[in-house]
Parts: structure tokens; C-alpha cells; sequence
């Protein structure tokens, strides 16, 4: 479970990153130990069962879930919050590597969230990603393009 953690870790830096290049940083919600200081969040990203099972109840309602049902069983039954369920695994091995689901499901959560614009993640991917490893931004812009489109068809 810590892979699955790191990734959703990533992906909330991504977010956080003078939010997406648009505004004020948030601030990083982390603290020693990588636990999550919030109580309810107004959105979340699962990855794994173990994740979904604890943290499903932690989204407050009206807010949005979204799920890699290529792992996940949505099993909770929660008609206050949206549950964005769909095989980002899958789309991540269209890009030749299973470790951007995380990525895939953040460009499925942007739409929902209106925090940043394409050009504002862009942005933020850019400092997180480009400066240190500038041969994994394009495969991780592929991947929140391809969230995008997930977004119209998922379930």
C-alpha cells in the first residue's frame, strides 16, 4: 500500500503546486509519517481495496470519489457523495506503464474539482516533474489527457 499512497501523494503535489500555477499554494496537508491531517475531504483518489474500504467514508457529502475499478470493488453504498469509478489501470497500461494511474485518475478528478485549468497543471507538472526528470512530462501529460477523456465515459 505505500506505492499506491506515493502516488496519490504525487498527484495531490500536483494539485497543490501554487494550485496548479493559478493561484496561492494550498499548503501540504501531510504530516510526519504521511498521514493525511484532514478529517473530510471534499475529493479523493483510491487506488487500491484497503484504500477505498477506510477512506470512502472520510469524503464529505456532495463530494467526489474517484476509483480504479480495475482493482477497487465499489462496495460502500454512499448516495451523498459522487463516485467516479472506472479501470485507470487499464488506460495507464495504453501508455506502456501501470504506474500512471494515479495520474490517469487525477486528470478524471480535474473536471469535477474546477481547481485548475489544463494549462494550470501543465504548469504545475512542469515544476514537480520537467526540472528533475524532464523525460517523464509528456508521458504524465498523456496521462491526465487521457483522465480527460475518461471523464466522459466513466461510470
Amino acid at each position: 500500500m505505500p506505492e499506491c499512497w506515493a502516488a496519490v501523494k504525487f498527484a495531490g503535489f500536483l494539485l497543490m503546486d501554487q494550485r496548479c500555477g493559478e493561484g496561492p499554494p494550498f499548503g501540504h496537508y501531510f504530516r510526519e509519517g504521511d498521514q493525511p491531517v484532514i478529517e473530510w475531504a471534499d475529493a479523493g483518489i483510491v487506488l487500491n481495496q484497503p484504500s477505498f474500504d477506510k477512506f470512502v467514508s472520510h469524503i464529505k457529502p456532495g463530494g467526489v470519489l474517484v476509483v480504479n475499478s480495475f482493482i477497487v470493488q465499489v462496495s460502500a453504498e454512499r448516495d451523498d457523495i459522487k463516485i467516479i469509478a472506472f479501470p485507470a489501470s487499464d488506460i495507464a497500461n495504453e501508455l506502456a506503464n501501470t504506474t500512471l494511474a494515479n495520474i490517469v485518475c487525477l486528470g478524471t478528478l480535474l473536471p469535477t474539482l474546477k481547481l485548475c485549468s489544463l494549462g494550470g497543471i501543465e504548469k504545475a507538472m512542469d515544476t514537480v516533474v520537467g526540472k528533475k526528470k524532464p523525460e517523464l512530462y509528456e508521458v504524465n501529460l498523456a496521462a491526465i489527457k487521457k483522465g480527460l477523456d475518461a471523464t466522459s465515459v466513466a461510470v
